[in-house]
């Protein structure tokens, strides 16, 4: 057990706040001029900050990419000759996954993705829903319900073309 100080001993206490080395002083140097415009000394933690960056609105990818979501859901949905395009069940979610995921640039930066990869992920989208089309659209073309989701791929084909992050041709 460690010894313990008598009752009426004095305790040394700690500074109320960090204090500077022995024989310096913290803040500007003396005869230092407050910027015009700043409301302290620059360089010590004070002064003016960085303007926030500008909000930008999404280009017309986004609603590409959106008109593109809606006519595939739509397509899906609407009862043709009997049945519906959802009757497919596990191609018609893998249809509206990769009409989600052409979205991507939208949500890269939470996603911890820059640009170029948030469009490249977008492009498996789009190839996801491009196989579907091929597989199982194409073969009944003649369908009301096929034009619907042939407008889909081609909207989530432009919206990637305008989408942020595609690599320039060299």
């Amino acid at each position: 057990m460690p010894p313990q100080p008598a009752p009426n001993s004095p305790q040394p206490q700690p500074p109320p706040y960090p204090q500077p080395p022995p024989g310096q002083a913290w803040g500007p140097p003396p005869g230092a001029q407050v910027p015009p415009g700043a409301t302290s000394y620059a360089g010590y933690g004070y002064g003016p900050q960085p303007a926030a960056a500008p909000r930008t609105m999404p280009g017309p990818w986004l609603w590409l990419a959106l008109l593109g979501l809606v006519a595939l859901l739509v397509g899906l949905s609407i009862k043709e000759d009997g049945s519906r395009g959802w009757s497919l069940e596990a191609w018609a979610g893998f249809a509206v996954v990769a009409a989600l995921v052409v979205l991507t640039p939208l949500v890269g930066s939470a996603l911890k993705l820059d640009e170029r990869r948030a469009w490249m992920v977008a492009a498996i989208g789009f190839a996801g829903l491009a196989l579907y089309w091929l597989l199982f659209v194409l073969p009944s073309i003649s369908r009301n319900t096929s034009f619907l989701q042939t407008l889909a791929v081609g909207f989530a084909g432009l919206a990637l073309w305008l989408a942020p992050g595609r690599p320039t041709p060299p």
